[in-house]
């Protein structure tokens, strides 16, 4: 027992020892930082990382330029249009006309020779209020117009640009025709017609109707007046002879009979017969006429022709009898009474 608490004893003493005698291991470095106050100059922490926040974050609006300002706790950036443009950087750069530029120098010139005296005269009061608002750096440039008041009485302001209202807007109806007149479209239905100008103006109808899908099916319009047109043809009937006419889809339909054969627009006819049926039993329907099938028909010698039921049949008369059984070429001998 004593032997085995010595030993315990003893391991224990030399793991001591061992953490005592082992060497410390360095600080983990920490990669990148944690401040802007940790970077170079005109370079903020951004995601850990020194970077230039004018090339990573592209604040500036196109034709802008983007300076870093070495500000704390967190660096500042500030957009300026650059020569030859005006507006807010970090919205919009446009471009200055060569008339304002032509503008500023007339206005240095003007403040130099102490011409700014005249500003009390009203014939320059205005020239020197537009001058100096051009004058300003921040003023943005207004190309064409700004407002109704700056164009003819014909037009409008649409979009910095004196335009016609009617031809921009559209705002008129069908059949509508529209004026421009104070600024404004004003819109008005043509003559000859009625209805709302800024939706849709319809034709105003002198009678019954002015189109023949005003009428029903079987009529159509003729002199504002819904009427058959079987009776409106100039010659007084549109149709053939003997054809019938009958009104459809506010058109005059032609045709014939039925039973009859022909041309509508011409001549109708009628026939005897279509099929065999048509005609007596003792007759054939041949070529739409009812006539006797034997009148075409030719028998064997001594042999009789008979209808029966519309066809041709050879017999033989008393006293003679028939050889022979293929029509026509049967034969009827004499029959011998000895």
């Amino acid at each position: 027992m004593l032997k085995v608490s010595s030993s315990i004893f003893s391991l224990h003493f030399f793991f001591m020892l061992s953490s005592f005698l082992s060497p410390v291991p360095p600080p983990i470095a920490e990669v990148g930082c944690r401040s802007d106050g940790e970077c170079p100059s005109k370079e903020a922490c951004i995601e850990k990382e020194c970077e230039n926040p004018c090339l990573y974050i592209k604040p500036c609006a196109e034709n802008a330029d983007c300076r870093v300002h070495d500000t704390l706790p967190r660096r500042t950036m500030t957009c300026k249009c650059r020569e030859g443009y005006s507006g807010k950087g970090d919205v919009k750069c446009d471009k200055i006309s060569k008339w304002k530029t032509k503008a500023k120098k007339t206005i240095f010139f003007l403040k130099k020779q102490r011409a700014y005296e005249f500003e009390h005269l009203d014939v320059f009061s205005n020239f020197f209020h537009i001058l100096n608002k051009l004058s300003l750096p921040a003023s943005p440039v207004t190309i064409g117009c700004s407002y109704d008041g700056e164009c003819r009485d014909h037009q409008a302001c649409v979009n910095n640009y004196c335009a016609n209202p009617c031809t921009t807007d559209k705002p008129c109806g069908r059949l509508a025709v529209c004026t421009p007149e104070n600024h404004r479209a004003t819109c008005e239905c043509s003559p000859g017609t009625s209805g709302d100008p800024y939706r849709e103006c319809r034709p105003v109808k002198k009678g019954e109707c002015d189109h023949d899908h005003e009428c029903p099916d079987a009529l159509a319009c003729y002199d504002h007046r819904c009427r058959n047109p079987c009776t409106q043809d100039p010659a007084g009937r549109p149709c053939g002879e003997y054809a019938e006419c009958r009104a459809s889809s506010h058109r005059a339909v032609c045709m014939c009979p039925s039973g009859w054969a022909g041309n509508p627009h011409d001549k109708c006819f009628q026939h005897d017969c279509l099929v065999d049926e048509d005609c007596a039993r003792d007759r054939a329907c041949v070529n739409n006429e009812c006539i006797n099938p034997c009148d075409d028909s030719t028998c064997g010698v001594r042999a009789q022709c008979e209808v029966d039921y519309h066809r041709p049949r050879c017999v033989c008369p008393p006293g003679t009898k028939m050889i022979g059984s293929s029509f026509p070429l049967n034969i009827c001998l004499l029959v011998s009474t000895v």
